[in-house]
């Protein structure tokens, strides 16, 4: 049994004071969910643009949180934050951040009625000052779906081309 610290409590929505966050800089993506990042990029650079529900997750998820350590993520969800949030959400579930989708989930409410922009800013700020709060632990579970994504090919790769014809798993010829 692991014994996990819990997440801190998101700032409740009905706070109006939104100052902004302290913390050390952000040093960036793990050296895995690089690695990741680099081969799906590098695919798409090359045409072969297909990537799994598994890889989306992933690049999803980053691109949340590079937003929110840039301090940007209201300029990177408005206009269509609620929508946006929803991916985020889903992708954050995906790769194994329930806890932290929750700050999504709580997040979409209100910003479903808020009637201007400027609140619609200000909830994503606190959303955003929430998320780095829990930085270093998405940044993990991020670098951990990342390396099962690194597990799971290279196992695909260590399979015969002709075992995988047989089964019906080798798509490449299609």
């Amino acid at each position: 049994m692991t014994s996990e610290k819990p997440l801190p409590r998101p700032e409740s929505a009905s706070s109006r004071r939104v100052a902004p966050a302290s913390q050390a800089p952000w040093s960036g993506h793990h050296r895995t969910t690089l690695a990741v990042l680099e081969d799906i990029l590098e695919r798409a650079r090359t045409g072969d643009a297909i990537t799994s529900t598994q890889e989306r997750a992933l690049a999803d998820a980053c691109e949340l949180r590079g937003a929110a350590a840039r301090g940007e993520l209201p300029r990177h969800l408005l206009p269509n934050c609620v929508s946006k949030l929803a991916t985020a959400r889903f992708a954050l579930n995906e790769i194994g951040a329930m806890s932290i989708a929750a700050y999504l989930s709580e997040a979409i409410t209100p910003l479903r009625r808020a009637r201007s922009r400027h609140r619609q800013e200000l909830l994503l700020l606190r959303l955003q000052r929430n998320l780095n709060a829990v930085g270093p632990l998405l940044d993990g579970l991020i670098a951990k779906h990342a390396q099962s994504l690194l597990n799971a090919r290279d196992r695909f790769r260590r399979v015969p081309s002709t075992a995988r014809c047989a089964r019906g798993t080798d798509t490449r010829s299609q």
